[in-house]
């Protein structure tokens, strides 16, 4: 989604019952990873959630990934990075690090890097191969700061993750605007969820310039990398049993 530089002067803050439920969510996934993780694993995981929670309320209000949220989840993984590498992820409050916590901050580096050139680089080809925009640069920025949560491998499954909930997402909604609408009538046509008149083209829901629909993508790639990290912390044999 858009850059979060972008943001418009006076835009409109969420109604009351969308921060309750924000609120809510935000504290049942405190509470979930208390229960779940080591205490200090679940402190990184906890202060990750809750930026989680920022980036989704906002791309699904304003198609926008505030600059805020993707720098502290990069302050946070790093700083997850380095004191798990030298103490470990199950090391208490109080533990020691050691050496090799910068050395884990390096790598954490690297896999933030590379996640953010793979991510922009499936931007600039779609862009070269369309000639319009697919991908925001606020999307390459949040992919950047996951990767310093998530190795590889990781960082492929959170992708495939968003990817198919965001497909399954837009289908489903194009679905049911179809059977809302119902059968065309009177020589009029549907088209992608749209009633069409003959002569005419007017399409429902949020649209780029390029008369594209939108898909608020960082709503599903900030959950998909976020769940990906603490099942690996939670399960550290679990990718073992991932066909």
């Amino acid at each position: 989604m858009p850059d979060g530089t972008a943001l418009e002067v006076g835009a409109a803050e969420p109604p009351l019952r969308l921060r309750t439920v924000d609120a809510v969510v935000s504290a049942l996934g405190l509470i979930a990873l208390a229960a779940l993780l080591p205490p200090m694993a679940a402190l990184f995981a906890g202060a990750f959630w809750l930026l989680v929670v920022v980036v989704v309320r906002s791309d699904l209000d304003r198609y926008l990934i505030p600059d805020a949220a993707s720098l502290g989840i990069a302050a946070l993984g790093l700083a997850q990075a380095w004191w798990a590498g030298g103490a470990g992820v199950g090391a208490g409050v109080g533990a020691g690090v050691g050496a090799g916590g910068w050395e884990a901050v390096a790598w954490a580096l690297a896999q933030g890097l590379g996640a953010g050139a793979a991510v922009y680089a499936v931007r600039t080809g779609y862009r070269w191969l369309r000639g319009q925009e697919g991908i925001g640069f606020g999307d390459v920025k949040l992919a950047a700061a996951l990767g310093l949560w998530l190795d590889p491998f990781a960082q492929a499954l959170a992708l495939q993750l968003a990817a198919m909930a965001a497909l399954g997402v837009v289908l489903a909604a194009r679905a049911l605007e179809r059977r809302a609408q119902g059968p065309a009538k009177d020589g009029a046509r549907v088209e992608d969820g749209a009633r069409v008149e003959d002569g005419a083209g007017v399409e429902d829901g949020p649209e780029s310039p390029h008369g594209m629909t939108m898909v608020p993508f960082g709503a599903f790639l900030a959950p998909a990398g976020f769940a990906v990290h603490v099942w690996a912390q939670a399960v550290p044999d679990g990718w073992g049993t991932w066909p």
